[in-house]
């Protein structure tokens, strides 16, 4: 089975996204930030309150506008940083021409740079989102299929089942996956 296709700036940030929700440590991460900015807040308050005590009606709304904004404020932060690091580190591999292709053994991936072979057994795992499916390897790097490159979706599932059936690899289906940072 061979896919040919480019992988766009969205392509590569839907993948950083989607990785960085996985995170195990991006949860309390979150939660320090907030309570340390919180803290700094209050403490702030408190000193302007001791100098002027109307300042107080307009930190309080203040500080609720923050703790209502904050999660969005983080997401779109998030996003920021990400679309500034493809354009840094991906630019190279923006619509590079790419063909994949699936052998018993193994997958070849063959664009213009190069190519790369990866053995089947050094996947770990495939997840599934809406629009693609991401090959994670235990080098921790992922090859990103676009699901609108597959041609034969049909063939591409019963190929994946057979993978994780021979080589024990996980499959995560989240088909209704979206970002969120909290």
């Amino acid at each position: 089975m061979i896919i040919d296709y480019s992988l766009t700036k969205e392509d590569f940030l839907h993948y950083l996204l989607y990785a960085e929700s996985k995170n195990k440590k991006l949860p309390k991460v979150i939660r320090q930030t907030y309570i340390w900015i919180s803290v700094a807040f209050v403490i702030f308050v408190l000193n302007i309150y001791n100098r002027n005590k109307f300042a107080l009606w307009f930190f309080i709304p203040a500080f609720l506008i923050f703790v209502i904004s904050f999660p969005f404020l983080l997401k779109w932060l998030t996003k920021s940083h990400y679309k500034k690091f493809i354009e840094e580190n991906f630019k190279e591999r923006i619509g590079l021409n790419t063909s994949i292709e699936f052998h018993s053994d193994q997958l070849i991936i063959k664009n213009s740079v190069g190519e790369s072979r990866f053995n089947f057994d050094s996947f770990v795992e495939i997840n599934e989102v809406a629009n693609y499916y991401f090959l994670k390897l235990k080098t921790l790097e992922s090859v990103i299929i676009p699901k609108s490159s597959i041609q034969n979706i049909v063939d591409f599932k019963i190929f994946v089942e057979k993978l994780k059936a021979k080589y024990d690899i996980a499959e995560n289906v989240e088909l209704d996956w979206k970002f969120s940072i909290t």
